[in-house]
């Protein structure tokens, strides 16, 4: 967590979620608008903060928060259209349980191999 670009602050235990991240939003905002390039969707400012807001929500790192929020927006298009919701897939535990929390459903693939 040396990069200037990522600040990251844990809270205690007791505060929530055990073992939470919350990542400041204006170096966020700068990283992700940095790389933003490289990604095969641009990730705007309204997405960036839509993940800040769920790392308070959710026990998660920036990039798990920028993926899981993508999946919501898309998720959320889908049901306004009357089509079937999305079936989020992973294979890490936190973020599978923050998928399912925030209401989606998922399936842990490593269940598969």
């Amino acid at each position: 967590m040396n990069d200037p670009h990522r600040t990251a602050t844990a809270r205690s235990a007791g505060e929530r979620n055990d073992f939470s991240f919350i990542i400041a939003p204006a170096p966020a905002k700068t990283a992700f608008e940095r790389d933003h390039h490289r990604a095969k969707r641009p990730v705007d400012a309204a997405l960036i903060d839509l993940a800040v807001a769920l790392t308070r929500r959710q026990k998660l790192c920036g990039c798990d928060a920028i993926q899981l929020v993508s999946a919501l927006t898309l998720n959320a298009s889908l049901t306004s259209q009357d089509l079937l919701p999305l079936a989020f897939v992973a294979a890490d535990a936190d973020l599978l349980a923050a998928a399912a929390a925030e209401g989606l459903v998922t399936e842990d693939r490593s269940s598969h191999l």
